[in-house]
């Protein structure tokens, strides 16, 4: 059941040990009432009327929105068996937490990207008449520009116009919003397209967008830590090259391009690619 932010959900299950094979029927009551807080109990099942008796106590405070009166019904039913998030391990605290920061995250950056659209003009022309515009202001622009960055890079395909745009807006801003968060989504990123790349070499559109997206962020500050790109690529080196090198000398213009693309995006991240690019065919003259 759900009323505004809150949720509130009423069962039983059947438990069995995989181990012992042993089981148990329990009934539960879980409330969450935004945020963190989330409560409730858990009990051995009783029987259909003390289990019928128990889920309309505390669905009918539930429904009039009482919910003070729907803890207190939860804890008449389940009395010392009460539980919280801080009951949990810490694996699932955490996993827990990931979600609610989760949704935080996206209610917080819908909020500052209102402000965004209401006060950006009035801050370009603050900006313009020499000023500067207030750190409160500073810092919500800095959120939806960061958020925008990441998305962008994390999507498919990416826009690349508009990556440059929203790069030229960060360096402007000082590289404040070049932090490492963003450093770890580039990295994971790339790391996703070369892994792609080595299964499915062919694949010249995930090269080109790879290869486009190291020459945007390759030069920005951002501490990029490619160990295991440059692994991928050197792997592709051994394994893959001298296929597209036979086929380039058997007169295949398509390997040529390959070869002379995937040396340009071995440059970006930083090797020697002068053997691999394509070499010029002799041209043939009449006598």
């Amino acid at each position: 059941m759900t009323s505004g932010k809150t949720r509130l959900a009423l069962g039983r299950v059947k438990i069995i040990s995989e181990i012992t094979q042993e089981s148990q029927v329990l009934s539960y009551a879980i409330i969450y009432m935004g945020e963190h807080n989330v409560t409730g109990g858990v009990r051995e099942f009783e029987s259909p009327e003390a289990y019928e008796k128990m889920l309309q106590e505390i669905k009918a405070a539930y429904e009039a929105s009482d919910f003070p009166e729907t803890i207190r019904a939860i804890d008449r039913h389940f009395g010392a068996s009460a539980y919280s998030l801080k009951s949990l391990f810490k694996d699932e605290q955490r996993r827990i937490l990931n979600e609610i920061m989760a949704s935080t995250r996206e209610d917080l950056e819908s909020r500052f990207r209102l402000i965004t659209e209401r006060y950006e003009p009035l801050v370009k022309f603050i900006q313009g008449a020499g000023m500067r515009a207030p750190s409160a202001l500073e810092t919500v622009f800095d959120l939806v520009l960061h958020e925008d960055i990441r998305r962008e890079i994390m999507a498919g395909p990416i826009n690349f116009a508009r990556l440059h745009c929203l790069i030229d807006q960060a360096r402007a801003a000082n590289d404040r919003v070049l932090d490492a968060d963003i450093s770890f989504t580039v990295k994971s990123r790339m790391e996703q397209m070369m892994d792609l790349l080595r299964s499915k070499p062919d694949e010249r559109a995930t090269m080109a967008q790879l290869q486009e997206l190291a020459e945007a962020v390759c030069n920005l500050p951002l501490g990029l830590n490619l160990w295991k790109v440059q692994n991928l690529y050197w792997e592709m080196l051994q394994q893959v090259v001298s296929d597209f090198r036979e086929r380039a000398q058997n007169d295949d213009s398509a390997a040529n391009e390959w070869l002379n693309q995937f040396a340009t995006l071995g440059e970006k991240l930083g090797f020697d690619v002068n053997a691999v690019r394509a070499q010029p065919q002799p041209v043939e003259l009449a006598a």
